[in-house]
């Protein structure tokens, strides 16, 4: 499988259901990865939190165009001990398509068959026993899928591929292997 190397969600438009007012909507697509910035004041927050901890919320990125993507990875977590989330990718902002879902908190990759999208949705599905327990999203990345043309070859001294794998590989001093997908 092959991906871009720069995330669409970094210059898209985010949207949510409603955010907490220390958190910031666009936080999860500004690619800083998985940092929090300083929360608050919201404006340089890097993580959005759901504004009612009793609602099922969801984030949205509009990609500005249909792209054709192949992963998604998602960096979320809770205040309880599980996040539940489906990660989900539309067209046209009204039809939803469930990618795949997860309770596991922090970095989480979901890789799937090229797919068109122009709206991709983090949609919380249940919350963790107990009370306050908000759903923060530190970062969405969105790939577009894109050709794997690999054939044999030598990008450096140093590095090597041979076309039958999907990473390349390469020598970090005279005895270490190192595979870089």
């Amino acid at each position: 499988i092959c991906y871009g190397i720069d995330s669409l969600a970094t210059p898209g438009t985010a949207s949510a259901s409603g955010t907490h007012a220390s958190y910031n909507v666009n936080g999860p697509k500004d690619g800083l990865g998985y940092t929090w910035g300083t929360c608050p004041p919201s404006s340089s927050c890097s993580v959005w939190a759901e504004s009612f901890a009793a609602s099922l919320a969801w984030w949205k990125v509009d990609l500005g165009s249909v792209k054709t993507i192949n992963r998604i990875k998602v960096a979320a977590f809770t205040t309880a001990s599980n996040v539940y989330y489906n990660v989900q990718i539309s067209t046209d902002d009204s039809s939803w398509t469930t990618l795949g879902s997860t309770v596991t908190e922090d970095w989480v990759t979901f890789d799937f068959t090229p797919a068109p999208a122009r709206y991709v949705r983090i949609q919380e599905t249940s919350h963790a026993a107990g009370s306050n327990n908000y759903i923060y999203i530190r970062e969405v990345e969105v790939y577009e899928a894109i050709a794997c043309n690999w054939t044999s070859g030598k990008l450096s001294n140093a590095l090597s591929f041979d076309g039958t794998d999907d990473y390349v590989r390469g020598v970090v001093d005279n005895s270490t292997s190192l595979n870089i997908n």
